[in-house]
């Protein structure tokens, strides 16, 4: 046995100890069992002398070691300094920690609540506040909805077209007006001094695509076969690529290409492809612009700087990229601020096409970052399930469940999945409260993510007939015997032996013809009673006529007593009383049918959306009184009973089957989903359910409610307190049929899965599952690359635009034609004398020695060709 060894915290702090998480040990101002002790908050421990030789020491991190100091005033921990010469400053304190099971053993073992020994504090353990969260995939990190989404790119994708249809018609409208000859008189190449000039205003101001008329070329000849190919390949590709991401985002899982992508895992790499691909055409576009907005500085009126007209002439044909541009542009702005305002329009436009263009590098990450994991439905397959015994004989006998108990006394494990079919009553009998036809198939799967995840399921499968039909009963001849003679002068019984004759006062649909049954129930004060009825142990009260034709099973009939007669009579009640040497009982009753039996049917099941299966909370509302708690039964309700609000149900939906002709037990077995609320085995031979078995609904267990008996009661039972709670909470919520009705479908459930591990039919089933996948569930991604796409398409039909209006002496993306016109001016020729093993630096360099770095060229009509001046 651990000792009790005393630590204290004289300098400050409580005492912790931390037996999980951080094992921190030691005085601390702040719990450090999720985090660990901050060094502001940490102070030395002290501890009795005696001790000393009992106490293992803790570990330490790597910068302090461990001291036991008994000189002068103890002290126990981890310092970065010898605490024993004169204790440990503060800011070289470390925490301490158990890491073993020797040290938490004797640091532990602190008890008490005194100055000397103060108590051991653990982390603070959670407590929710609400009901958990069902896990349910929706949309719930969307930045961007469906529908607005889909209008912005819609909107997009209209402009892209929109411009892409105006552009070229534009173009054919001009090469319409154009004439057959390949040129045109144009002004002549070199400017003439104009007034304008003469009296000091700058010549740029002047005409800037040619200063003499010359014979240019045609529109269409001037952009070039291969640019006006690529351009439009490119539009056509980006189009297309848009339309394959608009599908992507915006299919449904009907589609079954659109299914199978997204369930084989193609979603990513769909996407990755779609984006190499449009980045690649953008690339394309964004190189024909760039040698655009080169040719537009070359035959611009006041031209380039001589020493960059070699790598923008080179730029024209095409092998280029907004960076390099830009390059030329910042040097040019930055070698001459007043120069380069002149070319803002066309920096601006440049500018524009650099960031289109770098944003839509980032078309991977845009798009990924739209995909959220949820659930799809995967492919039909086939597969063997278990749905039920085979009772086919064998060597060692016929095939049995396994032998368990009542259902009605056992905590329902859970509130497994189900396919239901219900068809409500059309037409109400008065006095009849009828759930109507109510089929239940329970899933042949044990575990829960199976169930919850199922989408379609079509084959065999058991199915219930969950029917509950209740009247107002007729009852004579009661006799009460008291339970509380010695405890009570009131002259009201509240708890007794109620006896008597019951029979139905409806011969309603469906129901069997019905003898007048003896009884003997328990009545238990304020709480209801379910009493089971027969004739006799060989023959049956009688009850629902089963859905399934040749049953072989025997229904079930139950007398609902409470001793409050509160309930209504235009309810299916019918309130009693009877009398005892001069005391009264009062009671009301329900007499309810369920045919309580099964079939194996094929079935249909199906769900748009996979669910979870509801849980079942117990909430204390008196931390000091134990039983104070109570069942929150809400989602188990909307689970079971139907109601408007389809969507809270975590259910399958079951197609009315084709025939009601299935597989059913033999004669001598009685369903294996049936219980009995005596303590007989579940299976056993098929009689009908022993009669005057009470089932008390208190919510508590059998030695507590016989507390409040003098006499002992006589076939009686407590039902499990959450089945008791799920009928008392559905009773005062809806009605007797339908609680009585939950509460059959948890039994059944409860012996169908405990009944699971002996189940050897087996049955081919088609199913399908839903799986989790990555898929698009958020829309902005996709928005923003559209509309960043959308800014791309207009700044390459202005740069179109431009080129078509403000050139006339370059052919777009042909590299002999940029060449021919360098190599044919005299001055450029000057300077490309030695410059073929020259850097571009060192020719600027000797440009600056030459005084020629000012000067500026462009491109002009000269003679009979077109060559670079030089100004």
């Amino acid at each position: 046995m651990a000792r009790n060894v005393s630590f204290q915290c004289p300098s400050g702090g409580d005492w912790y100890v931390c037996l999980y998480g951080t094992k921190f040990a030691g005085c601390c101002s702040v719990d450090p069992c999720l985090e660990t002790c901050p060094q502001d908050s940490l102070f030395p421990i002290a501890f009795d002398p005696d001790d000393f030789r009992t106490i293992p020491d803790a570990s330490c991190g790597a910068s302090s070691n461990f001291y036991s100091c008994t000189a002068n005033n103890t002290f126990l921990g981890c310092c970065r300094s010898n605490a024993c010469v004169s204790g440990c400053p503060k800011g070289d304190l470390g925490p301490a920690s158990l890491e073993q099971p020797s040290q938490r053993r004797i640091w532990g073992s602190v008890s008490g609540n005194t100055s000397s020994s103060p108590p051991v504090q653990r982390a603070p353990v959670a407590r929710i506040s609400s009901a958990p969260a069902e896990i349910t995939y929706t949309s719930s990190g969307e930045k961007l909805g469906r529908i607005d989404g889909l209008a912005a790119i819609s909107v997009a994708a209209g402009i892209m077209i929109a411009m892409s249809i105006s552009v070229a018609l534009w173009l054919w409208f001009r090469g319409m007006r154009a004439t057959d000859h390949k040129h045109e008189r144009v002004s002549e190449s070199e400017p003439q001094p104009t007034q304008a000039t003469a009296s000091g205003k700058d010549s740029s101001q002047t005409e800037s695509v040619s200063d003499h008329p010359v014979s240019g070329l045609r529109d269409l000849n001037r952009l070039g076969s291969r640019s006006l190919s690529t351009l439009g390949a490119t539009i056509f590709v980006e189009l297309c690529v848009c339309g394959f991401l608009a599908f992507l985002w915006y299919g449904h899982a009907n589609n079954q290409t659109w299914n199978k992508i997204m369930v084989y895992g193609w979603a990513t790499r769909s996407i990755a492809v779609a984006a190499l691909v449009l980045r690649t055409a953008v690339d394309l576009q964004a190189a024909l612009g760039s040698a655009i907005l080169a040719s537009l500085l070359l035959e611009s009126g006041f031209g380039v700087q001589l020493h960059q007209v070699a790598g923008l002439s080179s730029m024209r044909a095409g092998g280029t990229s907004p960076w390099s541009f830009a390059w030329y542009a910042m040097e040019g702005l930055w070698r001459s601020v007043s120069h380069g305002r002149r070319f803002r329009g066309l920096y601006l436009v440049g500018g524009c096409l650099l960031l289109t263009s770098s944003l839509l590098q980032f078309a991977s990450t845009l798009l990924l970052s739209d995909l959220r994991t949820g659930p799809l439905v995967a492919d039909v397959s086939m597969s063997q399930v278990r749905p039920d015994l085979s009772y086919l004989a064998t060597v060692s006998g016929n095939t049995q469940g396994i032998p368990r108990g009542s259902a009605w006394t056992t905590n329902p494990p859970s509130y497994p999945v189900f396919g239901e079919y219900h068809e409500p009553i059309r037409n109400r009998e008065d006095g009849v409260a009828d759930t109507g036809l109510l089929l239940r198939a329970f899933l042949p799967y044990k575990l829960a993510d199976d169930r919850q995840r199922l989408s379609s399921y079509s084959g065999n499968a058991l199915v219930m007939d969950a029917r509950v039909s209740c009247q107002a009963p007729t009852v004579t001849q009661v006799q009460a015997s008291a339970f509380d003679l010695s405890k009570s002068r009131s002259k009201i019984i509240r708890q007794a032996q109620i006896s008597g004759l019951v029979s139905p006062t409806k011969n309603s649909t469906m129901l069997q013809s019905i003898s007048t049954t003896p009884f003997n129930c328990t009545l238990t004060g304020s709480t209801t009673t379910v009493c089971q009825l027969a004739l006799s142990r060989d023959a049956s009260t009688g009850s629902l006529k089963s859905q399934f034709p040749d049953t072989t099973s025997f229904g079930t009939a139950y007398l609902v007593l409470k001793s409050d007669s509160k309930f209504a009579a235009s309810r299916p009640w019918a309130n009693f009383s009877a009398e005892q040497d001069g005391r009264t009982v009062n009671a009301s009753a329900s007499l309810c049918f369920a045919p309580w039996n099964s079939a194996v049917l094929n079935v249909e099941l199906s769900s748009k959306e996979n669910r979870t299966e509801p849980l079942l909370r117990y909430v204390i509302e008196d931390f000091t009184t134990y039983g104070s708690g109570t069942y929150q039964t809400q989602d188990i309700l909307n689970h079971l009973i139907p109601s408007a609000n389809t969507s809270t149900r975590q259910l399958l939906a079951m197609e009315k089957p084709r025939s009601y002709l299935g597989d059913l037990p033999p004669l001598y077995r009685r369903p294996v989903i049936q219980s009995d609320i005596s303590p007989s085995f579940v299976g056993q031979t098929n009689n009908p359910l022993p009669g005057n078995w009470s089932a008390i609904m208190s919510g508590t267990s059998l030695v507590t409610t016989l507390r409040n008996f003098e006499i002992a009661p006589i076939q009686y039972v407590a039902a499990d307190p959450a089945v008791a709670a799920i009928f008392n909470d559905a009773l005062n919520a809806t009605s007797i049929e339908w609680a009585l009705s939950s509460v059959i479908t948890i039994l059944s459930m409860t012996n169908y899965y405990g009944q699971q591990p002996a189940f050897d039919r087996v049955d081919n089933v088609t199913t399908a599952f839903f799986e989790d996948v990555l898929y698009p569930r958020d829309h902005l991604g996709l928005t923003l690359l559209m509309w960043a796409l959308t800014a791309h398409f207009i700044v390459v039909a202005i740069l179109v635009v431009l080129f078509v209006k403000k050139t006339r002496l370059t052919l777009l993306g042909n590299a002999w034609s940029a060449f021919a016109q360098l190599a044919e001016s005299r001055e450029v020729m000057e300077l490309m004398a030695g410059a073929s093993v020259k850097s571009d630096a060192e020719v600027l360099d000797e440009l600056k020695e030459a005084r020629k770095d000012g000067l500026r060229a462009r491109v002009v009509w000269q003679g009979e060709g077109v060559e670079v001046v030089v100004k």
